[in-house]
């Protein structure tokens, strides 16, 4: 029982000069999720794309795809990328391309943290002159590698309780949302959205004590319970609302993720593509049925990506787009279903 040092980790200097900052497009995409969230901008944000972003070629092309709709539905939603190049896991498996890049080669892949740092960096780096990016924060300790190409961030369910990843949050430049635990339990979100609120928490990060500022703009995300069931339903929604305001949070706001288990099938057991377009098509269709529960609801998560379903990763795999984690919505049909909600909500204002 003992750890091995296998290798040093980049300069990070380095590899920022291999894939530059834009300073300037970022804090412009940074800023308009800021105004959804204040409530300023009453455009529903939409963070869209692949459950985890492999093969980088094929988000990329579908970032833009999704940029896209920024331009023929950009009145009604802002939509960002989700270029999530890490995967928590409730037991062993890829981690995303932060820590192995090449999935389709167990061979000549495994873990390789070095070259994971290189291929996030440049997937963000490809993404954001189109579409803001936003990713989870897995690994604090890792953040200047990659944070100044992000325009949002979040901290996942199997973190949202860890004392380290909310207080990080209260560090980040930019919007951050707070998950509940894996149990559904919504004051857990409330918990992350305060901690990262909260200036003048301390942590250890990169070897050195620090302290964060707070973040006005953390905000709360229900992704459903695998065990306890889905929770995108507006009595769900107006609860954890209830709950922020209570808790006089700054800037209260809700995000459904409609994926993860918010789009298990009851039937199957399964997450499906069809529930997961059932249940975003729902929710923001109740926001006009359901005002008071809605009342500081601003958007939507999804997972999308350039083909339907799922595969397993490996030597044959797809590569022109098929997730290899959960099952994504196909970027056709992502477009058609986002068409019919932009007009739907243009005609009920």
């Amino acid at each position: 029982m003992a750890f091995t040092v296998e290798r040093d980790l980049p300069p990070i200097q380095e590899v920022l000069q291999t894939y530059p900052a834009m300073p300037e497009v970022v804090e412009q995409q940074r800023e308009s999720i800021r105004r959804i969230l204040e409530g300023k901008d009453q455009r529903l944000l939409v963070g869209a794309g692949p459950c985890s972003f492999f093969p980088i070629e094929a988000g990329v092309q579908n970032a833009k795809r999704i940029a896209d709709f920024n331009k023929r539905f950009g009145d009604v939603f802002y939509f960002i990328e989700r270029v999530y190049s890490i995967k928590p896991r409730t037991n062993n498996g890829w981690e995303g391309i932060q820590f192995n890049p090449y999935p389709n080669k167990p061979h000549n892949g495994g873990v390789n943290i070095v070259e994971g740092i290189y291929a996030t960096r440049s997937a963000f780096h490809q993404v954001a002159p189109h579409i803001g990016v936003m990713d989870e924060i897995l690994n604090p300790d890792l953040k200047d590698y990659f944070n100044d190409l992000l325009c949002c961030g979040a901290i996942g369910a199997r973190n949202a309780c860890a004392m380290w990843h909310r207080r990080a949050a209260g560090g980040m430049e930019f919007p951050m949302g707070m998950k509940h635990d894996m149990s559904g339990d919504l004051k857990s979100a409330v918990d992350g959205v305060i901690v990262a609120q909260t200036p003048g928490n301390h942590l250890i990060l990169q070897m050195k004590q620090q302290s964060v500022s707070g973040n006005p703009h953390a905000f709360a995300i229900l992704r459903g319970s695998e065990a306890n069931g889905p929770n995108w339903e507006p009595h769900a929604i107006g609860n954890i609302t209830d709950m922020l305001c209570d808790a006089q949070v700054k800037n209260p706001a809700v995000i459904v993720d409609c994926s993860h288990a918010n789009c298990i099938d009851r039937k199957s057991g399964e997450k499906t593509v069809e529930e997961q377009m059932r249940v975003l098509r729902a929710v923001v269709k109740n926001r006009f049925d359901y005002p008071e529960a809605y009342r500081h609801f601003r958007g939507i998560m999804t997972e999308v990506f350039t083909l339907p379903g799922k595969q397993k990763a490996g030597p044959d795999m797809n590569m022109e787009g098929l997730s290899i984690t959960d099952p994504c919505i196909g970027i056709d049909n992502a477009e058609s279903l986002f068409e019919e909600l932009a007009d739907y909500v243009r005609q009920r204002g």
